[in-house]
């Protein structure tokens, strides 16, 4: 499990310099390669809890069917960093955490999706949209957990 994490979050690090600005922007422009790369070294559940992780882990899979469909998955991402940082209280280094197994998540769900599915039909659409619609309701002070 640690080695495909680690595989994941390496490709997806040095995806990012070959995709446009706002797929790197997933990265908050603070972590370098050699920080994100020792980040994945620990499971993200160790550092903010399994719930937690998992949330992020659900986020980063609806925000790859928005970016797969071509649609702007920055809103979700801009919660789901919101929600720790204000609702969570996170510190910085906690920010730097999820920022990096998100994108590394969002990637490895972007690659399988595009090997797997290369075209967003309207069904995978909605899908995308309602998937987003539901992280963003959860994400919501109040919203409870899906």
């Amino acid at each position: 499990m640690r080695l495909i994490a680690l595989t994941a979050a390496l490709s997806f690090v040095l995806a990012a310099a070959h995709q446009p600005r706002s797929a790197r922007a997933a990265m908050d422009g603070l972590v370098t390669r050699e920080e994100a790369l020792r980040i994945v070294e620990t499971p993200l559940e160790k550092t903010i809890g399994h719930a937690e992780a998992d949330r992020v882990q659900r986020v980063a899979v609806a925000n790859a069917l928005l970016e797969h469909c071509r649609l702007d998955w920055g809103r979700l991402f801009q919660a789901l960093t919101a929600y720790h940082r204000h609702h969570r209280g996170r510190s910085e280094t906690e920010m730097s955490r999820i920022t990096v197994w998100h994108g590394a998540w969002q990637g490895q769900a972007l690659d399988m999706l595009r090997r797997e599915r290369p075209t967003c039909d309207e069904g995978m659409r909605r899908a995308a949209l309602g998937s987003a619609a539901r992280q963003l309701q959860a994400l919501a002070p109040g919203g409870g957990d899906t």
